[in-house]
């Protein structure tokens, strides 16, 4: 599947300049990668998911609405 990964948020990565967010955002929309949502919650409940990240408590990612 040629799957490549990245981690965006280290300053030496390029992907985590503006262009390469933007970028990120394109092959999000055109399909071209994809993100497993396990969480979504609002702001009132992000420490909670939080823990439930560190702890390895959620496969995926946790999407908190501001």
């Amino acid at each position: 599947r040629h799957i490549v990964a990245s981690n965006i948020s280290s300053g030496k990565n390029p992907r985590a300049t503006a262009e390469g967010l933007a970028e990120l955002g394109r092959m999000f929309a055109d399909g071209t990668i994809t993100a497993r949502i396990s969480e979504t919650v609002a702001l009132d409940a992000a420490s909670a998911v939080l823990d439930q990240l560190r702890r390895g408590g959620i496969r995926g990612k946790a999407v908190v609405h501001i």
